[in-house]
């Protein structure tokens, strides 16, 4: 017997955004491409709103950044690659890579030079062209473009070890899986 696997609409930016905020700590399952790329939308428009408040303090946009980050995109992010059946470990190292690149443009001082009246150019290619501000950059390219592709990836009909999939129903029992989701 053959099974009818029908695809679910897309989730509308309402919809992804209250299905992300009812799952802000579930970190396990899957998540649909919609549901990953608005609350994307969200992140830039909160993140804006963030740094034109905090655009005299980048320490605080940097803490505020990350925080934005966490709470909005983590775990959303995190489904979306099991979606793919990819591990959710690829979001923890672009979270680490990117803690220890903003401590040490902290450290370095390029803020500082960078946010100055008159900023000196010479002072801060310096300072982003050291071996360590280069192996920072390159392992952040490489990790955030993986994770990119992953999330662009259209996931399977059937499930995978993460669970069911949120996005394809089979007819037999389309309602019940309907529910699930």
């Amino acid at each position: 017997m053959k099974q009818n696997i029908k695809a679910l609409p897309q989730l509308g930016f309402g919809e992804a955004v209250k299905k992300n905020f009812n799952s802000l700590k579930d970190f396990n399952g899957r998540s649909r491409r919609s549901e990953l790329w608005w609350n994307y939308l969200l992140y830039i428009i909160v993140a804006l709103v963030a740094n034109t408040i905090l655009g005299a303090f980048p320490t605080a946009q940097g803490i505020a950044a990350v925080i934005i980050q966490v709470v909005i995109l983590a775990a959303v992010t995190i489904r979306r690659l099991h979606d793919t059946g990819h591990s959710g470990l690829w979001v923890v190292a672009a979270f680490i890579i990117g803690i220890v690149g903003q401590i040490f443009m902290q450290q370095s001082g390029f803020y500082e030079i960078a946010s100055s009246i008159n900023p000196n150019p010479e002072k801060i290619v310096e300072i982003i062209t050291q071996p360590e501000m280069l192996v920072i950059g390159l392992l952040s390219c490489i990790v955030n473009i993986t994770i990119l592709v992953f999330c662009l990836i259209d996931s399977k009909p059937e499930a995978n070890k993460y669970g069911p999939s949120p996005k394809y129903v089979t007819e037999e029992n389309g309602m019940e899986d309907v529910m699930n989701v």
